[in-house]
Formats: C-alpha cells, sequence, structure tokens
C-alpha cells in the first residue's frame, strides 16, 4: 500500500489499485503506448473494453497530483520514491 505525504500542503492519501499499479509500473523506460499494451497482455482472456482509457485517466490522475512525470528521454524515477515512510 502506498501513502502519499505532501511537503507542499497538509495532506496525507492512499493510492486505490489502479492509480497503485501505474505509480509502481513508472520504471521510466516505457512509453505510454508500450505500457498500455504491457498491461493489456497480462489479461489471459479479453481484455476490458476501456483498459486503454483507465490506464490513461489515472496516469491524468497521477500528473496532476505531482506523483509521476513523462520524459521525452529515458529517465530513473526518483529513487526517494522507494523509500519507507519511517526511513524519512
Amino acid at each position: 500500500m502506498i501513502t502519499v505525504y505532501d511537503n507542499q500542503g497538509a495532506r496525507v492519501f492512499t493510492l486505490d489499485p489502479w492509480p497503485q499499479m501505474v505509480f509502481l509500473d513508472a520504471n521510466g523506460r516505457l512509453t505510454i503506448s508500450a505500457y498500455v499494451d504491457y498491461v493489456a497482455s497480462k489479461y489471459k482472456k479479453e481484455i476490458p473494453i476501456d483498459l486503454d482509457k483507465t490506464i490513461l485517466s489515472m496516469i491524468d490522475l497521477l500528473l496532476k497530483d505531482k506523483l509521476i512525470s513523462l520524459s521525452e528521454v529515458l529517465r530513473e524515477p526518483d529513487p526517494e520514491n522507494h523509500e519507507p515512510i519511517k526511513n524519512k
């Protein structure tokens, strides 16, 4: 479970399963299109009709909260995001 502490404001929130998955998968090595294909490949039978829209809305949500960023070049995620709260 990922809990987000906002250093710029007085808010703390826990990511729901979808945004949490997108956050954890944000490795700086995939395009958005490649990521949608990657998630779709995990479905053994039928891919949900709105899977791409769901993923795009989760990416948009995380971008608005400044929890992820997009880049034109390969880029490593901020290592601070891998630290447990107790170490901060």
